[in-house]
């Protein structure tokens, strides 16, 4: 079975802390063309890059969401 996968991207100012929550992570995603995208096979993958000193970016964090949660909390 083949999927397909939407890349959203944020560098470390993407983390915030929660006063109820504690840290969490935020991420611009479209919520009206997350709604219309009906697909059972997409996941959107939440890549989340630190900078290093030297300019370079690292890759710190991924987290792959099926596309069906991402539509309910839009």
């Amino acid at each position: 079975m083949a999927i397909r996968v939407q890349v959203k991207t944020a560098r470390s100012e993407a983390m915030k802390n929660d006063r109820d929550v504690g840290r969490i992570y935020l991420w611009r995603t479209n919520a009206t063309a997350a709604i219309e995208r009906n697909e059972k096979n997409l996941w959107y993958a939440y890549v989340l890059a630190q900078r290093l000193a030297c300019g370079g970016d690292v890759f710190r964090r991924c987290f792959f969401v099926p596309s069906k949660v991402v539509r309910k909390l839009a």
